[in-house]
């Protein structure tokens, strides 16, 4: 019986791969078809007919069932996946780079226009990857391109700060202004514990480890730097800024607002809804906000047309500020730094013909497609101008349009380790931020004991992967020739 169902298995297998091998590599009317493995979303259809409409001979079209990293790797290695993997991040770089998923860029990066150098510098890091040449440097190589980019800033709610006679953020932030604001635009009604109007929400804890002078990893990737001085001190700042200033929402009382007032807790559902004054976000922001403008406006149109004669006396649709994330007073300031980018699966038939997708993102067309629904920042920086951001239908966005462009020179990325999966370094650090933000009675000398389990793990994490992988011992000692950092502990025994 096991072997008939072993047979019947093979054959269906072979079955399969055999229908992909010989499937036609044309459409009935002609075109090379591509697929994008990306969100069905307005904005990509529309994307996608203008990609289609530029390249005649291409039919580009969405795949939104086969995403998830797990899913793409299986599929691209038995040379069933789609064309164009969507959603890379520094999460999942380097599981796609080292399961040879990956196309490498850069030479037809640099030949069709789509390179690093259309890119800010703190954005690099995004689309790089170290590895070894054939003369066994360390060389960084283009893997991805970028679909979309952000900048950290603060958004406000104007029309709070009038409501309560507030003044206004000063552009240049600081935590001690920041947390004075916060702290008076946070609002609770008589008896409750759940606040009305919150006064700041999404404080970046990596902004406040660089700001600091930490980092988690060190620029070699060989250390987790989380037990340091400034790092201890970061997360308790940051512990102090839920439970002693009480400028940041818990998750307690973020399930409170849910129980209490419907919705959700996100930060921009409660901007939006005039529920919060502050929050930490970028550009794509707007593109959640819109609605709720034209909600509002539409809303006040409606009582006017009602009551006609009458002067208007209820809500104004939101006003937009916006000024730069806190920094310590002398300090200089930081900013998280990302974005959505995409890669050539390796094993694609179509990928020669793919890459006509990513020149595509670096040119006008999709650049201003991007500027004009407000989904972060475009990702080449001939099109980082307010000329191309401003939309004639939200004029009170202009403030939160010039601050996207002040944030850049301040943007920051977490160096990547080769030695250990980023994925697995956010794990290890958002079990410590998970706690810290959940529970006040922590002591300074828990929080400091937090950091160095999260340091002690992940450097762990690092010995181990090195001795046990080859490759990585290749690696390894590759940097050591570069005067790289070595790993905590004694040395390896590597030859």
């Amino acid at each position: 019986m096991r072997s008939t169902i072993t047979i019947i298995v093979l054959i269906l297998v072979g079955m399969t791969v055999a229908a992909i091998y010989f499937a036609p590599n044309k459409t009935h009317d002609g075109k090379t078809p591509l697929t994008w493995l990306s969100a069905s979303v307005p904005a990509r259809e529309d994307q996608v007919k203008q990609f289609n409409k530029l390249n005649p001979d291409l039919k580009l079209s969405i795949d939104p069932a086969n995403q998830g990293v797990t899913k793409v790797v299986v599929q691209c290695s038995a040379h069933m996946g789609g064309d164009i993997i969507d959603f890379i991040c520094d999460d999942n770089i380097q599981t796609y780079h080292d399961a040879g998923i990956l196309m490498d860029l850069t030479d037809k990066a640099k030949e069709m226009g789509f390179s690093p150098d259309t890119l800010p510098d703190s954005v690099k890091p995004l689309v790089m990857v170290k590895e070894l040449n054939k003369n066994g440097k360390l060389v960084d190589r283009q893997y991805t391109y970028p679909l979309n980019i952000f900048h950290l800033y603060i958004i406000y709610n104007k029309n709070l700060f009038d409501k309560y006679g507030i003044p206004y953020p000063s552009e240049d932030l600081t935590w001690e202004e920041y947390i004075r604001l916060a702290k008076k635009l946070t609002i609770c009604q008589e008896g409750e514990k759940v606040p009305e109007i919150f006064g700041g929400m999404g404080a970046d804890f990596s902004v406040i480890l660089w700001e600091m002078g930490g980092c988690i990893m060190n620029q070699d990737g060989t250390r987790c730097k989380m037990d340091s001085k400034a790092a201890i001190k970061a997360m308790i700042f940051y512990h102090d800024l839920y439970f002693k200033e009480g400028v940041e929402p818990p998750p307690a009382i973020k399930a409170g607002i849910v129980s209490s007032q419907g919705g959700n807790a996100a930060s921009y559902n409660l901007l939006g809804n005039g529920k919060l004054a502050m929050a930490w976000g970028a550009r794509w922001y707007l593109m959640m906000l819109r609605p709720y403008i034209e909600q509002q406006r539409e809303l006040k149109e409606k009582w006017i047309k009602e009551h006609p004669g009458e002067k208007y006396t209820g809500p104004e649709p939101i006003r937009w500020g916006a000024c730069h994330v806190p920094r310590f007073k002398g300090g200089k300031r930081y900013v998280t730094t990302g974005g959505r980018t995409a890669g050539i699966n390796g094993q694609s038939k179509n990928r020669d013909k793919a890459l006509r997708f990513l020149k595509y993102a670096a040119e006008k067309e999709y650049n201003l497609s991007m500027c004009d629904i407000a989904d972060c920042k475009p990702p080449n920086k001939k099109y980082y101008s307010t000329k191309y951001f401003y939309h004639k239908d939200y004029p009170g966005e202009k403030e939160v349009h010039d601050m996207c462009m002040k944030a850049v020179p301040y943007g920051r990325v977490t160096p990547r380790s080769l030695f250990v999966n980023q994925a697995v370094v956010k794990r290890e650090l958002k079990k410590a931020l998970d706690k810290v933000q959940s529970d006040a009675s922590l002591t300074d000398k828990q929080i400091a004991g937090l950091c160095r389990t999260v340091a002690n793990r992940i450097n762990t994490r690092i010995r181990t992967n090195i001795e046990r992988s080859p490759q990585r011992q290749k690696l390894y000692k590759a940097l050591l020739k570069q005067d790289g950092e070595p790993i905590v502990g004694p040395p390896l025994d590597i030859k």
